[in-house]
């Protein structure tokens, strides 16, 4: 591997706890490097910044889900608009299957489903398009341990689904009876939607009326949502 994360040299007296938050976070720089190195093995740390801070984000959602990363070997992952390297727009690596490559990596066996398919990966795939009613009846049902579902909503996703004339809680409802249909009866969805997720887009992409000079805007306090995570221009709300 052309990546080798030790170590440190000299370690301060640290509790037990700390010590085992300390090597958990080396554990997971190994892992997150050598996943990578598989697929950009000449890539130089400071241009995988976005891919690192991805797989990162990933990582921590899956061991939200299976706090012992060893659970997930051979279990069966479907991971839902898991991206693809075929997007002509992927100048930066960020449409790339990276959730799909690091459960491969983990010994868990995905299937990947996007809108585009996924020449040169090693990991089963389907490809569908998620704006249509039955996309994801290519799922058999009861037979995932897990589903990963991708970081929606976008600001950019909803407003292409916008233009298409389509309604975000109605492609949401759909997606989220497909995955509990091909759920076992003990699975566990990975990444789900809240209805704080939605009111931030919705709030996100109204337009603010506008505001006479004189009158000063009365200053609000920012509401409890969930934390953001930002990838390149895009902001992933969760």
């Amino acid at each position: 591997m052309r990546h080798e994360v030790g170590s440190p040299l000299t370690t301060p007296s640290l509790t037990s706890a700390q010590a085992g938050a300390l090597d958990r976070q080396l554990s997971d720089l190994r892992i997150i490097w050598s996943v990578i190195d598989t697929y950009y093995p000449n890539l130089l740390p400071d241009e995988a910044k976005a891919t690192t801070g991805r797989l990162t984000f990933h990582l921590a959602q899956l061991r939200a889900a299976f706090p012992n990363l060893n659970d997930l070997r051979d279990k069966h992952v479907a991971d839902i608009a898991c991206g693809s390297r075929c997007y002509e727009d992927n100048t930066k690596r960020q449409y790339e299957p990276w959730m799909s490559r690091l459960l491969l990596h983990l010994g868990a066996t995905p299937v990947g489903v996007d809108l585009a398919a996924q020449q040169g990966e090693t990991f089963d795939w389907r490809q569908a398009d998620l704006t249509i009613p039955d996309a994801l009846d290519i799922l058999k049902s009861n037979s995932f341990d897990a589903v990963y579902i991708c970081a929606f909503p976008t600001r950019k996703a909803i407003r292409h689904l916008d233009s298409k004339g389509l309604r975000w809680p109605d492609m949401r409802d759909n997606i989220l009876s497909h995955v509990r249909r091909a759920l076992k009866t003990d699975g566990v969805i990975i990444r789900s939607f809240t209805q704080a997720d939605e009111e931030l887009v919705r709030l996100a992409l109204t337009p603010e009326p506008p505001q006479n000079p004189a009158q000063q805007k009365p200053v609000q306090k920012p509401p409890n949502y969930p934390p953001r995570y930002y990838f390149d221009d895009d902001e992933y709300l969760l």
